[in-house]
């Protein structure tokens, strides 16, 4: 079997993409900001974008007497306006801290994936090397097999085999667990190994194959020569292993184990629903449709005044 790292669901690029977003946003608001203080007349049909820009620039600032974002003067848009805005400021910021897990986790995870899942993988690539135990004599499985692409991999971990110790030490499993190393074994033991990695170091990032592979037949049922009576006590005694399940039940908590070790890549992520968001749904709705009213009010507002200067 196959044994290789998984790659997490990769968070980096998430930041990377904030803060690429947060430049642009910036630059935007800084050349805006400039073509605002160069305009002489103001007109926030020509331009939305500017006249929020402008807004905001005016509603949030002060002259040096002025405190807590207040007006010297009485106009009620003048006073309440810059508490709303930093009530927004922080309601907004509120909501991002509380729903950034859910968000993260549901929206920018992807499904794991690993280095090494099949034979032609581990051909494809140098940068994992494949590795078997030595006392399983893997080269002897298959040197004979007569499929090309086994032997082409034959080729490539024949001077990769090594005692069973080294294989499954902490440090080749480290190394597996970075993609450098994928284990060949059968699919018992390695679960076995798993499940202790994962005792240890209650940590673990592995994949197992399930692409299995049979190099080889089983000699004593393609040998002509021997009985008919051997075959039926040998077929036998496979049936009665299998009916009492005497495998399932020496290895169950090494199952449970190593499915803590492979959890990463076998998971199968669901997207995020609008069930799962409505909360934030109804919080941006209502902050847009304030926004819009707030808005509303400021336009009317300056006609009034403009209307009054004109009489």
């Amino acid at each position: 079997m196959d044994l290789g790292r998984t790659i997490h669901g990769q968070a980096w690029w998430v930041w990377m993409t904030m803060i690429i977003t947060l430049s642009v946003v910036a630059a935007a608001s800084a050349i805006l900001y400039i073509k605002v203080q160069k305009t002489k007349t103001f007109s926030w049909i020509e331009t939305i974008g500017r006249y929020c820009w402008n807004f905001l620039s005016n509603m949030l600032k002060q002259n040096p007497s002025e405190k807590y974002l207040l007006r010297k003067n009485k106009e009620r848009l003048s006073v309440f306006l810059p508490v709303l805005a930093t009530l927004w400021i922080v309601g907004i910021s509120l909501v991002m801290n509380a729903f950034q897990s859910l968000l993260v986790s549901k929206l920018t995870v992807r499904k794991s994936q690993p280095y090494v899942d099949t034979m032609a993988d581990l051909l494809k690539t140098d940068k994992t090397i494949g590795i078997a135990p030595v006392e399983i004599k893997f080269e002897e499985a298959l040197e004979n097999s007569g499929i090309p692409l086994y032997e082409a991999v034959l080729k490539k971990v024949r001077k990769n085999l090594i005692p069973q110790d080294v294989v499954f030490s902490d440090e080749t499993m480290k190394k597996v667990e970075k993609g450098k190393f994928c284990i060949f074994h059968g699919h018992l033991i390695l679960k076995n190994k798993l499940s202790g990695f994962f005792k240890k170091y209650a940590f673990c990032n592995m994949h197992l194959s399930d692409h299995y592979f049979y190099p080889f037949s089983l000699p004593i049922a393609m040998h002509r020569k021997i009985s008919r009576s051997l075959y039926d006590d040998f077929n036998y005694g496979v049936t009665r292993l299998v009916d009492a399940d005497l495998t399932g039940k020496t290895f169950k908590s090494d199952l449970e184990g190593s499915k803590l070790c492979t959890g990463y890549s076998d998971t199968t992520l669901r997207p995020l629903g609008i069930n799962n968001i409505y909360g934030v749904l109804i919080m941006w709705t209502a902050g847009l449709l304030a926004a819009i009213f707030v808005f509303a009010c400021e336009i009317i507002s300056k006609r009034y005044n403009k209307s009054l200067l004109k009489h």
